[in-house]
């Protein structure tokens, strides 16, 4: 019997790891199994935990940051819708323009340099104080909750101040109604848009308090003596 004869069959099944090697499917470095350098197999290292910041973050800051979200894309719709707001803005603008010059355009003009002059003359400085004062006082955080409705206040003071201090003596003659009523709705609307402002702040300072599990806290390992 020659000596080639077991050489052969112990080449062809005589060796299972290194046939099962050459197959792709039992050698270590094989795609097929886990750990392996293959383009199938999961990268050495690798850690069980793949969530995301926003995933791994408490639900108040979730909510808090998917409320942020929605505004800014409410807040900036696109350039397109953009455009059409401002067409929309400038033909209004216009038409209201169109119609004030046409009954007095001398008044007109005049009343729009003297607004432009006092405010950036007197109210832009007024202002501006106040509002570094209440920096100051109620620091950044609390400030909005303050700055917005006053802002909206003195907007409608500065739109129907005439009505509200009773300047207008025609308005009654020519609407039949009383004048005396503005001062006391600017006073409520006022009021209310504070209180609004108030109750903002206390819901969200409630949601921003950790809730307790009713769990003992973890305490740490006791200090070596």
């Amino acid at each position: 019997m020659s000596p080639e004869g077991p050489r052969g069959g112990s080449d062809g099944a005589g060796r299972p790891d290194e046939a099962g090697g050459s197959d792709g499917a039992g050698g270590p470095d094989s795609p097929g199994r886990a750990g392996g350098s293959g383009e199938t197999g999961e990268p050495r290292g690798a850690g069980p935990a793949r969530g995301s910041r926003t995933e791994r973050a408490p639900a108040s800051v979730r909510r808090r940051a998917s409320t942020r979200a929605t505004v800014r894309r409410l807040l900036a719709p696109g350039p397109l819708p953009t455009l059409v707001l401002l067409l929309a803005s400038f033909a209004l603008t216009g038409y209201a323009g169109v119609r004030l010059f046409d009954k007095d355009p001398l008044g007109v003009a005049l009343w729009l340099a003297g607004a432009a002059v006092l405010h950036d003359l007197a109210l832009v400085p007024l202002y501006s104080l106040a509002d570094r004062g209440a920096q100051r006082v109620l620091g950044p955080r609390l400030v909005n909750y303050v700055r917005f409705p006053a802002v909206v206040s003195g907007l409608l003071l500065l739109v129907y101040f005439p009505l509200i201090t009773r300047q207008v003596g025609r308005y009654e003659r020519v609407t039949a109604l009383p004048a005396d009523a503005y001062l006391h709705r600017w006073l409520l609307l006022t009021a209310a848009l504070f209180a609004a402002s108030a109750l903002v702040l206390a819901a969200r300072r409630t949601a921003a308090r950790p809730r307790s599990s009713g769990r003992p806290p973890a305490s740490g390992p006791p200090p070596r003596t």
